[in-house]
C-alpha cells in the first residue's frame, strides 16, 4: 500500500502476471534503453516521461541510456523498427503482431526475460505505449491541464517498489485521429497523455518554429495537412471582384466570405494560388482541407444560380437540397485535380460536410469520406433515432449511398456553455461512434476553451470527467462508459471516489432519461435549474458533495472536488434565485385575430409578456422595449409583437418598398425568432421560428431547417420608433392538438432580449405556455 492507502491499480490487459521491477524499495532496478534518440524528438520525449513520472511515481531516477550489459537490471526497451535493432529484433520475431500496428498510432507491449518492450510503427504509437504502462502499472490520472505536474491535473500515489505487471498487450486505436480544439502549448501535453492525436494544420505551424518544436514532441509529424483558405485570393478582390459573392446585389470579400463557386477563371486563380503556397511547403504536408466560410452566405450571380448541367447529362436544380453542395464539391474536385496532378505527394481532397454542404453533392469526392459536421444536432438523442435527429441521420445515409460516407465526424458535445453544468454526453456519443464505423477514421470535438484562469476552468471544473471517458471512447468505441467514469472517480478521487461514482452515476441517469434536448449552447444556469433544482436534486448534490470532500485525502482529489462543488452550488444557488418558470395562460377566442394595434378590442383579452430581459439572465432587463401578445381560436395561435427599435421601422420601410423582395440568405442579425416545442415535447426537440423584416420565414427542428416548412405568417407593419408584428401559427403545424395536448414549451429572443432569460436553441431555459380551453 502506498502512503495514501491505496494500492496500484490494475485494469484491462489481456495478460498480467507480476514480473519485472522497475523500482524497489525506492533505488532504480531498471534502465531506459532508447538507441538513436537524437534522430527523434518524440522518442526522447517518451523516454522522457517515462523517466519522469516512474521517478514521481517511486521517489528515485530511473537512467535513460543508449544500451546497457547489465544483467542486473531491467531493461525498458523503447522505439520503433527504424530507431532501433533491438526493436527491429522484436519485430522480426513478433511479425504477426507487429502487423496489427501498420498505419496507426498502437503499440505493443511485451516483458521477455527481463526486457520490456515499449513498440509502435509510429514514434507516436511509442508515447501512447509509455502512458498505458504507467496508467496500468500504477494509479495515475491525468485529469485535466491546468497545474498538470503538481497540481490537482494530474494525480498518483506514491510508491517505492514499481513493478511491471503486463505481460503481453497489443492496443490499436479504432480511430487513427482523435482530437478537441487546442490553442497549443500544455493543452497538447494534457491530449497526448490521453493519447489523442490532436492535430495542426502546418501553415498555422510554420508561423513559430518554437511550437512545432513543441508540437513534434508530443504528436506525429510524419505527415501534415495544409489549410487553403477561401481568403487565400482576397488580393484579387480590386481587380476580379466576380471571384467573389455577390450578396444583396453587391459583391462581398468580408471576413469569413464564400466565393463564387461557378465562376470557371475564379477556380483557375485559386488553383494558381494554392499551388504557389504548397510548393513552399515540405513533402510531408501531404493533405489539403479547403476553407468555407461560417455562414450560408452564398453567392447570388446568374452563374451561380443557373442550373447545373453535369458531365453525365444531368441536372441539379437550385431547389435541389445538395445545389449548393454540388458547386462546392465541383469547385474542390477541380482544385483536387490540380494540385494532385501539380504535387504528385498530395492526398486527394476530401469532401466538406458543414453548414450548406452538409449534403450529399451530385458529384463523388476526389477524396471519397466526408468530414462531417452534424451542425447541431440533438446530443440527447444518437443521430440514428430518427424521432429526434431524422435530418442529420438522413444527410449521413445519403453521403453513403452516395460513395461519401462519414469518414471524419466534427462534432459539439462539449462545446460552448454546454460543460459549464455536467451533461452525461458519453452515452450519446458512443452510439454515435458506432453508427459511423466502420467507415469512421478521424474525430474531432469543437471546444471553446483551454484549461485556464479565466478562460476555460469553468467548463473543466465540471466536466473534466467527460473528457476522460470521450478519449477512451474515441480510442476503442466499446468501452462500458459507466466503468469508465468509475475508473475515472477512483483514480481522481481515490478515498472519495465510491461517493463520486454515485454522484456522476445519479446525475448521468437524470440527465439520459430526461426528455429535454440537449444543444451546443446549453444554458448552464437553465439546466441547473431544470436537472437539479425541479427535480428536488439540489440536497442530494450539496451532500455528496460535501461528503466527498471530508472523505478525500490526497490534496489533488480535495481541489478537484471543491473546485467541482463550488461551481457547481454557484450554479444551482443561482438557478435556485431565477423568476420562477412562468406559465402563461394563452385565452381562447372566437374570431380571426387581424389587427396589429396591441390596444384594440382584438387585443384587449390576450396574454402579455412583459418586459423582456437580457438573454440568459432574467435579473437584468433588456435594453430595448418589448411587447408580445398572444391568444388562440384552438386552430391558430395568435402572437402580436410590438417592438421599440428604430431600426427594425428602417428595415420593414425599406422592404415594403422594394416590395418585401424573398432573400436566399436568411438575415440572422435582422430577425425574431421563436421557440416552440409542440408536439415534438416528448422527443426532446422544438421547433425554431424565425421571421426577417420583408416577412420571410425560416422553420427549423431545433437549429436544423426543415424540408418542408411549417406553413406559417409573419405580417410586419412599422412604428414610429419601432415594428409591429402579427404571427399567425396553425397549431397543427407544430403538431398541437388542442383537446388532447394543451401545454407548451417556448421562449423568444426578441430586441436582444428573452423571455425569463432564456437561450437560444436552450430547452431547459423553455417557460410554459398554456392554451386555455374555456
Amino acid at each position: 500500500m502506498n502512503k495514501f492507502g491505496v494500492a496500484a491499480l490494475i485494469f484491462g490487459c489481456s495478460c498480467y502476471l507480476a514480473a519485472a521491477d522497475l523500482t524497489r524499495n525506492g533505488q532504480a532496478a531498471s534502465e531506459i534503453i532508447l538507441e538513436n534518440a537524437t534522430n527523434s524528438r518524440q522518442l526522447q520525449y517518451a523516454a522522457d516521461e517515462l523517466a519522469n513520472w516512474v521517478g514521481k511515481i517511486s521517489n528515485c531516477t530511473i537512467p535513460i541510456k543508449q544500451n546497457s550489459a547489465d544483467p542486473t537490471l531491467t531493461k525498458v526497451i523503447l522505439g520503433t523498427p527504424i530507431s532501433s535493432l533491438k526493436i527491429a529484433d522484436f519485430v522480426r520475431n513478433n511479425a504477426e503482431d507487429y502487423a496489427k500496428l501498420k498505419d496507426n498510432d498502437g503499440f505493443i507491449i511485451r516483458e521477455i526475460d527481463n526486457n520490456i518492450y515499449i513498440v509502435g510503427s509510429k514514434s507516436k504509437g511509442v508515447l501512447n505505449g509509455v502512458y498505458r504502462f504507467l496508467e496500468r502499472n500504477s494509479d495515475i490520472i491525468f485529469v485535466r491541464e491546468m497545474a498538470g505536474e503538481t497540481g490537482f491535473g494530474t494525480i498518483y500515489s506514491t510508491n517505492p517498489n514499481f513493478k511491471n505487471q503486463i505481460t503481453n498487450l497489443v492496443d490499436v486505436p479504432r480511430l487513427t485521429t482523435r482530437y478537441w480544439t487546442s490553442a497549443g502549448g500544455s493543452n497538447y501535453t494534457w491530449q497526448a497523455r490521453l493519447l489523442n492525436t490532436a492535430t495542426r494544420s502546418f501553415d498555422e505551424m510554420s508561423y513559430n518554429i518554437d511550437h512545432y518544436k513543441y508540437f513534434s514532441k508530443v504528436f506525429d509529424t510524419s505527415s501534415f495537412s495544409a489549410n487553403l483558405p477561401l481568403s487565400l485570393i482576397d488580393d484579387a478582390f480590386d481587380e476580379h471582384p466576380d471571384f467573389f459573392p455577390l450578396l444583396n446585389g453587391k459583391r462581398s470579400n468580408e471576413h469569413d466570405h464564400q466565393l463564387c463557386f461557378m465562376n470557371p477563371a475564379m477556380i483557375e486563380y485559386f488553383c494558381q494560388k494554392a499551388e504557389q503556397a504548397l510548393r513552399e511547403y515540405p513533402n510531408t504536408v501531404n493533405s489539403i482541407t479547403v476553407g468555407l466560410g461560417d455562414n450560408w452566405s452564398v453567392c447570388e450571380c446568374d452563374l451561380c444560380t443557373k442550373p447545373i448541367t453535369l458531365p453525365n447529362g444531368k441536372t441539379v436544380a437550385p431547389t435541389d437540397k445538395n445545389f449548393r453542395s454540388t458547386q462546392y464539391m465541383l469547385f474542390t474536385n477541380a482544385l483536387s485535380d490540380y494540385l494532385t496532378q501539380k504535387l504528385p505527394h498530395l492526398q486527394p481532397i476530401g469532401g466538406s460536410a458543414y453548414l450548406f454542404t452538409a449534403e450529399a453533392a451530385a458529384v463523388p469526392s476526389r477524396g471519397k469520406g466526408v468530414f462531417y459536421c452534424p451542425y447541431i444536432k440533438n446530443h440527447k438523442k444518437p443521430v440514428f433515432d430518427d424521432e429526434t435527429n431524422h435530418v442529420w441521420h438522413d444527410k449521413a445515409e445519403r453521403f453513403k449511398a452516395a460513395g461519401m460516407p462519414v469518414s471524419g465526424l466534427y462534432e459539439y458535445y462539449l462545446c460552448s456553455t454546454t460543460p459549464e453544468f455536467y451533461h452525461a454526453i458519453s452515452e450519446v456519443a458512443q452510439q454515435d461512434i458506432k453508427y459511423y464505423l466502420p467507415h469512421l477514421k478521424s474525430m474531432y470535438l469543437d471546444v471553446v476553451y483551454n484549461d485556464g484562469p479565466n478562460s476555460g476552468e469553468k467548463v473543466y471544473d465540471i466536466s473534466a470527467i467527460e473528457f476522460y471517458v470521450l478519449s477512451r471512447l474515441m480510442w476503442n468505441p466499446d468501452i462500458d462508459v459507466k466503468a469508465a467514469r468509475k475508473e475515472f472517480c477512483r483514480r481522481a478521487y481515490r478515498e472519495a471516489g465510491d461517493i463520486m461514482n454515485e454522484y456522476y452515476a445519479t446525475l448521468a441517469e437524470n440527465y439520459n432519461h430526461d426528455p429535454a434536448g440537449c444543444f451546443w449552447n446549453d444554458d448552464p444556469v437553465s439546466a441547473a435549474r431544470h436537472y437539479i433544482v425541479d427535480k428536488n436534486l439540489a440536497s442530494f448534490v450539496r451532500e455528496k458533495l460535501a461528503a466527498a470532500l471530508a472523505a478525500a485525502q490526497h490534496p489533488g482529489s480535495k481541489e478537484l472536488i471543491s473546485r467541482h462543488r463550488a461551481r457547481m452550488l454557484a450554479l444551482i444557488d443561482t438557478a435556485e434565485k431565477l423568476p420562477p418558470r412562468v406559465t402563461l395562460a394563452v385565452p381562447g377566442t372566437t374570431q380571426k385575430i387581424t389587427s396589429f394595434d396591441p390596444n384594440s378590442p382584438q387585443w384587449q383579452q390576450a396574454a402579455v409578456i412583459a418586459p423582456f430581459t437580457q438573454i440568459s439572465d432574467a435579473t437584468r432587463p433588456a435594453s430595448r422595449h418589448s411587447v408580445v401578445k398572444m391568444q388562440h381560436d384552438r386552430k391558430n395561435l395568435y402572437i402580436l409583437f410590438d417592438l421599440d427599435n428604430p431600426t427594425y421601422s428602417t428595415k420593414v420601410a425599406e422592404y415594403q418598398a422594394a416590395g418585401n423582395p424573398q432573400l436566399e440568405n436568411f438575415d440572422w442579425v435582422n430577425c425574431i425568432e421563436m421557440f416552440i416545442d409542440g408536439g415534438l415535447k416528448t422527443s426532446g426537440n422544438y421547433y425554431h421560428l424565425a421571421f426577417m423584416f420583408n416577412g420571410q420565414t425560416h422553420s427549423g427542428i431545433g437549429p436544423t431547417p426543415m424540408s418542408n416548412p411549417v406553413k406559417w405568417s409573419a405580417q410586419l407593419t412599422p412604428k414610429a420608433n419601432g415594428i409591429r408584428a402579427l404571427i399567425t401559427l396553425p397549431l397543427a403545424e407544430i403538431g398541437v392538438n388542442i383537446s388532447q395536448g394543451n401545454k407548451l414549451g417556448g421562449m423568444f429572443i426578441v430586441n436582444g432580449g428573452a423571455w425569463n432569460g432564456g437561450q437560444w436553441h436552450s430547452p431547459t431555459g423553455f417557460q410554459n405556455i398554456l392554451l386555455q380551453m374555456d
